[in-house]
């Protein structure tokens, strides 16, 4: 899971432990614990398709950030993630094990 900041373009990804909401809310809720009071300093809105894993984000992000979801199939509303999606499949592919994981 990565999270670019659109405004100052910061990339943060996180490996979390499944694509389901609960992995997700959990991985998330660890990033706003470790970062705690610079967490809204460095991200000031997420945009997030309207996949399966992203329906709490609203109610975890309520009073800390904006959270925008994209319409279906429209991944040019999300370009910074998309580009930033290309340059990460560049050194590790999708479907692939490796070192990092």
């Amino acid at each position: 899971m990565d999270f670019p900041e659109r405004l100052n373009r910061y990339e943060l990804i996180l490996k979390e432990d499944g694509k389901n909401p609960d992995a997700i809310g959990k991985a998330l809720f660890g990033l706003m614990k470790e970062l705690s009071h610079n967490f809204s300093k460095i991200f000031q809105s997420i945009t997030s398709d309207n996949g399966i894993e992203f329906p709490g984000l609203t109610s975890l992000f309520q009073n800390e950030l904006a959270v925008y979801f994209t319409h279906p199939y429209s991944s040019w509303e999300r370009g910074t993630n998309e580009n930033h999606h290309r340059m990460i499949h560049r050194f590790i592919p999708k479907g692939t094990k490796n070192q990092y994981s």
